[in-house]
C-alpha cells in the first residue's frame, strides 16, 4: 500500500512538471493550476493513510 502511494505521488510530480513545461498549453494552466493538483492529491493521499 505504501509503495502504491509513493508511486502515485511520483506520477503526480511528473504530471506537474509536464504541465509546467513550455510544451504544454498555457490555457490549461489557467483552468487547472499544477499547484492545486499537487495539493488535492496530497490531501487525498493523507486521507488514505489516515483511514488505513
Amino acid at each position: 500500500m505504501h509503495e502504491e502511494l509513493n508511486q502515485i505521488q511520483s506520477d503526480v510530480h511528473l504530471y506537474e512538471d509536464f504541465i509546467n513545461s513550455s510544451m504544454y498549453l498555457q490555457d490549461f494552466d489557467e483552468i487547472f493550476q499544477p499547484k492545486q493538483l499537487g495539493t488535492l492529491t496530497q490531501n487525498i493521499i493523507d486521507d488514505i493513510k489516515e483511514t488505513n
